[in-house]
């Protein structure tokens, strides 16, 4: 629908007055916000100097806003060359609204001042009114604001596009990316360039969480490699990361995560959540007594986590399931024949039980029905082979089982979330 400057300017008006809005009388978003800054209460002009210092509500903590800034930061100030003389600017965001820089047009840039929008200053809806930064965050989407559908009389000469960043773990908004100038004609290539530095700065934030699992991987590699039973890594936000031999085999005998799902997240384990109140407690089953905490330069980068032998011991005599010399005969017989088809029935066989008792008894004793011990068992030989030989990957691939590579690398990404290339260079670094 195209409509008219004078047009927007009426329907507003009218909306102010009454605090009634016709159906489709303004694009969706844009009425959305009018009716929200209607009910907040929002002023024809907002309170300058309203900056950080006077928010008082719940904040993301300080670890997830700085990997904001650090990946934001530079990526924005590439764009400074791009808008010289452009009568735009680009604008930088966290979570809560609060500006953290701007880059653009000398022009602009003194415009942006005069209506405060500046370094600190609050942008969120419910002060500013309708606004990229503030209606993005607060409608959780995308949003392109031009001229009079801005709320607040101050802003209606400009046009701004706003594309949220959002955590590449958790998918929360970590912040906002706005593009904004001064200008009467809707311009739509506004809300092309906010997704894409929005869009590289979510890359960025990527690209530093698998840095520091490999950083993770390094540091842990001594402790995996001496074998202690019952050792998981979890990376900093909690993320199950890779185990010892015999470590996910320890965390499914104690029916520790439900579903037998071993790579699920905890967040309990996220260093990112701050605070006694915000931060999830533990699973029932994890004793922070467990917990070593794994430290790399200063910054700690992930968890260690030591399920005790005396308590695997207490929890592999399972009722119903296999007696333990009988696990173990099928479990030696899964690593002697990882290279090959390893089928059910044999398991069974050299377990001594029936083929119709034995998936049953073996899921109820370990936690994992055959196939995803195999698979498992695959996966951990795989990451041995990886660390300690220079074999290529193909070969370790059909060393551990798998018909080929391209296979191969699906199942061990999703089982470590990396692929076997980087696990390789990782734990050689």
């Amino acid at each position: 629908m195209t409509v008219s400057n004078a047009y927007v300017d009426t329907v507003l008006e009218q909306f102010l007055r009454s605090g009634r809005l016709a159906q489709n009388s303004v694009r969706t978003p844009i009425a959305e916000s009018w009716m929200r800054c209607y009910r907040d209460g929002v002023g024809a002009a907002p309170p300058r100097g309203a900056n950080a210092s006077r928010r008082d509500g719940p904040v993301r903590n300080r670890a997830c806003a700085g990997d904001f800034a650090r990946a934001g930061l530079p990526i924005l100030a590439e764009a400074r060359a791009a808008l010289l003389h452009s009568e735009t600017i680009a604008v930088l965001a966290d979570s809560q609204g609060i500006v953290l820089t701007t880059e653009g047009d000398e022009v602009a840039m003194d415009a942006a001042a005069d209506l405060g929008l500046t370094v600190d200053e609050d942008w969120t809806e419910s002060l500013r009114g309708t606004n990229s930064i503030g209606t993005a965050l607060r409608s959780g989407a995308a949003v392109h604001v031009h001229g009079p559908e801005h709320y607040c009389p101050v802003a209606r000469n400009w046009t701004c596009a706003g594309a949220l960043v959002r955590d590449p773990i958790d998918a929360t908004t970590v912040g906002v990316v706005s593009v904004a100038g001064l200008s009467e004609t809707y311009n739509p290539h506004f809300q092309a360039l906010a997704l894409s530095v929005a869009g590289r700065i979510q890359s960025e934030l990527s690209a530093q969480e698998l840095i520091r699992r490999q950083r993770l991987l390094g540091c842990s590699l001594s402790r995996l490699s001496k074998g202690e039973s019952g050792l998981l890594v979890f990376d900093r936000r909690g993320q199950f990361l890779t185990a010892d031999a015999q470590g996910s085999v320890a965390l499914s005998e104690l029916d520790l995560v439900p579903n037998t799902d071993v790579y699920t997240r905890i967040a309990g384990l996220d260093i990112v959540i701050e605070g006694d109140d915000a931060r999830p407690a533990l699973p029932h089953w994890l004793d922070s007594d467990w917990l070593e905490p794994v430290m790399d330069g200063g910054e700690r980068i992930g968890t260690l986590v030591l399920i005790p032998a005396t308590l695997r011991r207490k929890a592999s005599a399972v009722q119903g399931g296999l007696p333990r010399y009988k696990l173990r005969r099928a479990v030696e017989f899964v690593d002697a024949n990882l290279d090959r088809v390893i089928h059910l029935k044999d398991m069974a066989r050299v377990a001594d039980v029936s083929l119709f008792h034995f998936h049953r008894q073996f899921k109820k004793t370990i936690g994992l029905t055959p196939h995803q011990f195999i698979v498992q068992r695959r996966i951990e030989q795989a990451k041995v082979l990886l660390a300690q030989s220079e074999l290529p990957i193909i070969d370790v691939a059909v060393r551990v089982g798998f018909v080929d590579q391209s296979h191969f690398t699906t199942t061990f990404r999703k089982m470590t979330s990396m692929t076997p290339r980087i696990y390789r260079n990782a734990v050689l670094s």
